[in-house]
């Protein structure tokens, strides 16, 4: 026999009107009580009737996830992955069917004719979103900007807070471990979430009265390609551009085996660092690599920490100690967020930032 609401509300221990709201307005309910309902819905497959959700919202209930300008795996990385099924869940609940769109091209703006015709709304992830949101509002379609910001009025945003991670990062390193000469190795600094973990380096250092990383060994890599940094991320930390602070050592991919290649060619340093802060776990892994197959023992002679908490961090040997990023959580709280502009598209432009979590394992 097939769940009702009533049986959900029952086993919940809530109102039938309540489970109602999970699925309509789930961020009006306290984060246990729709904890507790979502995990009664996930067990039994409970569905809610979409089409009649549909109808009385006056909606095509289609909404769509896009990867604009980004690079493959698309849905297969270990950040857009759960950051998708966060989404779908969170759609799906709310009586919404889901389009998927990816390209790696710049100026490809979607316009198959199911997202110009249908689509109620997208969350939109891309390093350089503006020119497309434009496009987007053109079309009369509600957009939530996914680990990004903008100056423009009317779109949403869901990002995690990398300054804060990296502060704890930093602490760890500096007043736990007593750390001095610690080193950044990031891919382009800007990314929008390396450049802010690249300030959150920088000022944790001068708080505490510390020199960076300095080795004349070492080029004088470029901080980023051909795309600038966010005027809008600069504009919070009050700077213009980002500054070249000691040595950073700046990757041109953040794979771990091009990491690993190009740490190689440098090794052994003559001046090497007590700590290598890296901006991803994929570029710490490289770096860990290529330190081991020189020699080098992790922590004792290099500590090492990373950002993201993929998955294989704890499985690395040894364990990566790095930030939890919860992209499922940001992933639900985009297809939340994006409900509010679908039913009011004047809704203000509105910000919504996921603490991030040290994770200390055996590297630092």
């Amino acid at each position: 026999m097939a769940m009702r609401m009533s049986d959900i509300a029952k086993l919940a221990g809530v109102a039938e009107s309540t489970v109602s709201r999970a699925f309509s307005h789930p961020e009006k309910l306290r984060k246990e009580t729709l904890e507790r309902i979502m995990s009664i819905v996930r067990m039994y497959d409970y569905r809610p009737n979409a089409m009649a959700q549909a109808i009385a919202r006056r909606h095509y209930a289609l909404v769509s996830f896009l990867l604009y300008n980004k690079s493959r795996p698309f849905w297969g990385s270990t950040f857009y992955g759960p950051a998708l099924d966060g989404f779908m869940e969170r759609a799906k609940v709310r009586g919404h069917h889901v389009v998927l769109g990816a390209t790696g091209i710049q100026n490809d703006f979607f316009e198959e004719s199911f997202i110009n015709d249908s689509i109620d709304g997208a969350v939109l992830a891309s390093r350089d979103p503006d020119p497309i949101i434009k496009v987007f509002k053109k079309r009369g379609i509600p957009i939530v900007l996914f680990q990004n910001e903008t100056s423009l009025e009317n779109v949403g945003m869901v990002t995690n807070d990398d300054y804060n991670g990296m502060m704890q990062i930093m602490k760890h390193l500096i007043e736990e471990k007593g750390y001095e000469d610690i080193a950044f190795f990031s891919n382009r600094l800007s990314h929008v979430s390396n450049m802010q973990r690249y300030f959150a380096y920088v000022d944790a250092l001068r708080q505490h009265g510390l020199r960076p990383y300095t080795n004349e060994e070492l080029p004088e890599y470029k901080l980023y390609s051909t795309y600038d940094p966010n005027p809008t991320i600069l504009a919070r930390y009050e700077r213009k551009d980002i500054p070249r602070f000691g040595t950073p050592f700046v990757v041109t991919s953040g794979r771990p085996n091009r990491v690993e290649n190009d740490m190689l060619k440098l090794l052994p340093l003559r001046k090497m660092p007590r700590a290598i802060v890296c901006a991803t776990d994929s570029i710490a892994i490289g770096v860990c690599r290529a330190l081991q197959q020189k020699g080098f023992r992790i922590p004792q002679d290099v500590a090492v920490t990373g950002y993201d908490d993929m998955e294989m961090a704890a499985f690395f040997t040894p364990s990566l100690t790095t930030v939890h990023v919860d992209s499922f959580q940001m992933g639900a709280e985009s297809m939340d967020l994006l409900q509010k502009y679908i039913d009011d598209p004047e809704h203000p432009s509105q910000c919504i930032c996921l603490a991030d979590e040290l994770v200390i394992r055996e590297s630092s």
